[in-house]
């Protein structure tokens, strides 16, 4: 079956039902028991309106979800390029999974959705593999591209390896300020500061000047 090209968020009406899933997750919605009616409601549009522009609620949902990804890659590339280098773009993506509270239980339900079985997470997988630029990854081998260039990692690694290195440290700090054992035996700036260690420990060139400040 041929796959339908997502509708554009230009127009008023699907960003309208974008903007309703988005809130209705913050609101701790079960997205697998979301209907399609919920999101209109939401929306303030009719429901007939939703079919207008999507075949079924799964498209809805993962539209949704698609597009929020896009506006926060967009909104965290925006924040690199006013940070220079690789460390000081590993430190700002450390302070901006700690500011955004929201944004980190999405990130938990975007991967449980992700490695769901059910309609929702298959069609999500193939969705995104259709938007490469707009994935986490995509910016951290960005990042990682940077501190090869800077010479403060090790180029002759795999860039899938490294990538997957910084992406595991990452997530770790995003479990760590959710977790209910925060600052129980280390405060926010000996994690970061052993995060970062880690990565240069992991990656980095040999001989090349390392800092910790983050």
């Amino acid at each position: 079956m041929e796959k339908r090209i997502m509708p554009s968020p230009d127009n008023p009406k699907v960003r309208a039902l974008y903007k309703a899933v988005g809130k209705l997750v913050r609101e701790n919605a079960d997205l697998s028991r979301l209907k399609v009616s919920d999101i209109t409601k939401e929306a303030g549009i009719g429901k007939g309106t939703a079919y207008d522009y999507f075949g079924s609620r799964e498209e809805i949902i993962v539209g949704a979800i698609l597009y929020f990804e896009r506006t926060v890659m967009e909104t965290v590339r925006g924040g690199l390029r006013d940070h220079r280098g690789f460390l000081e773009g590993i430190s700002y993506l450390l302070e901006a999974i700690e500011r955004g509270s929201f944004e980190r239980e999405c990130v938990f339900r975007y991967l449980h959705l992700l490695s769901g079985t059910d309609a929702l997470g298959h069609m999500l997988r193939e969705r995104i593999d259709g938007y490469p630029e707009n994935q986490p990854t995509a910016v951290i081998y960005e990042l990682v591209e940077e501190g090869v260039k800077e010479k403060i990692l090790d180029g002759s690694l795999p860039r899938s390896y490294m990538v997957a290195a910084v992406s595991t440290k990452l997530f770790a700090w995003l479990m760590y300020v959710d977790s209910q054992y925060k600052n129980a035996d280390c405060d926010n700036e000996r994690f970061r500061a052993l995060l970062v260690e880690g990565i240069l420990k992991e990656l980095g060139a040999a001989g090349a000047g390392r800092s910790l400040k983050v």
